[in-house]
């Protein structure tokens, strides 16, 4: 594995995923939070959700751009046996959930990524093998925005680097955390 600088950037900035950021946000945008879920062996369907609120409670909400999107990087494939993430496609225009619309469950191999608009509905599917789910994901956003909804408790972060790592960042990565500079 490689543990440069560089394989590190691959991870939260790569190249492919941060040009799709920047065209469907802004060329600003920023990485707000990065981090990993798990899901267990056994684990059960997964609530239904958004990864973050409208911006506003009105009809209009739903219809404007993205402010964040979500990008999940799975290290093991996803599939009918370790589980995958639902998705209902075009939610992110829904004000409230349809329940006659069917979600799909896209195969996803290990390594590869899905990117999704943050208020797109989604949840994952159980977990029926004797293996753990791994994923990582990452919020790129428009740097205004700051999530207010997840991480609001005291040991929950957004964002956790070593002294140096900014540095040590090739230049182009790091304007994805001009927020924290």
């Amino acid at each position: 594995m490689d543990r440069s600088e560089g394989g590190r950037s691959l991870v939260y900035a790569h190249p492919v995923v941060v040009a799709v950021a920047r065209l469907s946000l802004d060329e600003t945008a920023i990485l707000e939070s990065f981090g990993a879920i798990v899901s267990l062996p056994g684990s059960e369907q997964q609530h239904i959700h958004r990864d973050g609120t409208l911006l506003f409670d009105s009809a209009i909400s739903p219809m404007l751009p993205a402010h964040a999107l979500t990008c999940i990087l799975p290290l093991v494939d996803m599939n009918d046996r370790y589980g995958t993430t639902a998705i209902w496609p075009n939610s992110h225009r829904w004000k409230t959930r349809d329940e006659s619309i069917v979600p799909e469950a896209p195969q996803v191999p290990a390594g590869s990524c899905i990117i999704w608009d943050f208020r797109l509905l989604h949840g994952g599917t159980p977990n029926r093998s004797d293996c753990h789910r791994p994923i990582v994901y990452a919020t790129y956003a428009r740097r205004w925005y700051q999530d207010p909804g997840n991480f609001v408790k005291p040991k929950q972060r957004r964002l956790s680097f070593g002294a140096g790592f900014l540095e040590a960042a090739a230049e182009n990565d790091r304007r994805l955390f001009a927020h924290v500079q």
